[in-house]
């Protein structure tokens, strides 16, 4: 049987929710990132995330399903989840911290530098690795530590904050993550 392969899809959901104990109601914008191996999955998991979290409770939920150029997410300690967030066979990894902290989703763009073996040219080749992080200065010391163990060279040229406030993973990657995070 052919395995089929998984992309990360970018899900933006936009609907009413209470901001304030008080009660007071203003839309609220969640950006959230899916590992399927296609936008029908993707969608029937966005309908049971909307259900689960009642996201529908004030009013009718909008919702767009975008294809990512996100090649990968690490795992690490930063994410939090728990049994009860799983949906439809997908584990929910989230921040807990807010918005405002810093914590969040970075992409770190890093530049691999290799000499041609018949040129002895230098060529550079660019990737971008996603990595979960309190700040910058954390995003780019967890990326490079993860490099160290490569025998390339880089240079890290960049971190940016992403808006994804969790990653949903089906479940037997979620485990992979786990583990391969734990002997490390």
């Amino acid at each position: 049987m052919e395995e089929k392969t998984q992309s990360y899809f970018r899900v933006k959901t936009e609907f009413l929710a209470e901001t304030t104990p008080g009660g007071a109601l203003e839309r609220k914008k969640i950006e959230e990132l899916v590992l399927a191996t296609c936008y029908t999955e993707v969608e029937t998991l966005v309908h049971e995330i909307i259900d689960s979290y009642n996201r529908t409770q004030f009013g009718s939920v909008s919702y767009e399903i975008i294809k990512t150029k996100v090649p990968d997410v690490l795992f690490n300690d930063i994410l939090a989840h728990s049994e009860r967030d799983s949906v439809k066979g997908f584990v929910c990894n989230y921040f807990e911290e807010e918005e405002t902290s810093g914590v969040g989703l970075y992409a770190v763009k890093v530049i691999f530098i290799t000499i041609d073996e018949k040129t002895a040219k230098e060529k550079q080749t660019t990737e971008v690795f996603y990595t979960p992080a309190e700040s910058n200065a954390d995003a780019t010391k967890r990326i490079s530590d993860h490099l160290k163990k490569t025998m390339s060279d880089f240079v890290i040229r960049d971190a940016k904050f992403d808006k994804a406030e969790a990653i949903y993973w089906p479940l037997d990657v979620h485990k992979d993550k786990v583990r391969d995070f734990d002997l490390n």
